[in-house]
């Protein structure tokens, strides 16, 4: 048995016991309120008029968990993934590349084929879709197990279709997150997957305004996670959850203030079930920056020293893409149940205007 799927198998162990909790009532599905509505004019009685942030919007093409998804020109992109099948090959990886418009009406279309991988992050960046890292199976299901992070980066053109080539990480990478700070690109946290798996530097800078740009090392961070949500809110960069060397679940947070270049602790995530941050996801708007996990979907205050419920979701899950729309809106896409482990074509709106 691999190292990899012992660490597997740990973490299911942990899942059972975190559904066990969660039969007891530590979940809780619900309704989202209804915000009310402002009256009319002079001469005009007050009605209260109802306004719903949340949308329908269709499922995935298939059920997948640990993909890459990003926003750009309200158009929801989504990457690989894995697809479930018991075990880590190549045909429960999904190769499609695809997109759903977020106006009403809106349904996914393929974009093409891609490289088979699961933990990868997307960021938008000059109107570009960029990928970068992620794991690959190279063997077939049944076979002894070949995996790798991959070292490299691309960019998408929606009005060519075509795909570019961006220099390649110095390192795999896969379970991290990946963030743009005005020109610059961070792949942050995650660990380098080449047999049993090892955490080398804390991520890496790509300057993509500087032509023949080589990625430069971030500072040595003060953890060593993978499987973990990044997102940033001004200048900060927060790394959230995730899952260290010894299989030990986090609940913390860093944070990198890429001003200064300096990691710092920050506000531990909220938890009740054992695998606490494990699967995290994150994303921000102009405003909030939001994390989604096993114990459901949070908001980061605005002071910055603690997190908030940010609305509710029909069903907690993890390994599930954040997107931040914006105007009060967040979308949980695909994912595991924390309930059961299984993986959902869901796309969910929840409606976190305040």
């Amino acid at each position: 048995m691999s190292h990899w799927n012992r660490k597997l198998r740990f973490t299911f162990g942990m899942l059972a016991a975190a559904s066990a909790l969660l039969a007891l009532g530590c979940g809780d599905d619900g309704a989202q309120p209804a915000a009310p509505g402002t009256g009319g004019g002079p001469g005009t009685p007050d009605v209260e008029v109802e306004v719903q942030t949340a949308r329908d919007y269709p499922d995935l093409v298939e059920a997948v968990s640990s993909f890459g998804a990003v926003l750009l020109d309200n158009a929801l992109y989504t990457y690989g993934g894995n697809l479930g099948g018991g075990e880590f090959a190549a045909d429960n990886q999904s190769s499609a590349f695809r997109r759903l418009s977020l106006a009403p009406g809106g349904a996914w279309e393929d974009l093409g084929a891609v490289e088979h991988l699961e933990s990868t992050a997307l960021v938008a960046h000059g109107g570009l879709v960029i990928r970068v890292g992620g794991l690959r199976a190279d063997n077939a299901a049944g076979e002894p197990e070949e995996l790798i992070s991959v070292t490299t980066v691309e960019r998408y053109d929606p009005s060519t279709g075509k795909w570019q080539a961006l220099p390649d990480m110095p390192e795999g990478r896969s379970g991290h997150g990946a963030v743009i700070l005005g020109d610059r690109l961070y792949a942050v946290a995650g660990w380098e997957l080449i047999g049993a798996g090892e955490f080398r530097t804390g991520g890496f800078m790509l300057d993509l305004s500087t032509p023949d740009a080589a990625w430069v090392p971030l500072p040595d961070p003060p953890f060593r996670l993978r499987s973990l949500g990044v997102a940033k809110r001004g200048d900060v960069i927060y790394a959230m959850g995730g899952v260290g060397d010894a299989q030990e679940f986090s609940s913390e947070v860093y944070t990198f203030d890429t001003k200064t270049e300096t990691w710092a602790p920050g506000p531990e995530l909220p938890s009740e079930i054992p695998i606490k941050g494990f699967g995290a996801t994150a994303c921000s708007d102009d405003e909030d920056l939001y994390v989604n996990y096993a114990d459901g979907l949070f908001r980061l205050n605005e002071a910055g020293d603690g997190w908030e419920p940010a609305g509710e979701l029909e069903f907690t899950r993890y390994f599930s893409p954040l997107i931040c729309p914006g105007n009060g809106e967040v979308i949980v896409v695909g994912g595991r149940s924390t309930a059961n482990n299984e993986i959902t074509a869901s796309v969910e709106s929840v409606d976190v205007a305040q």
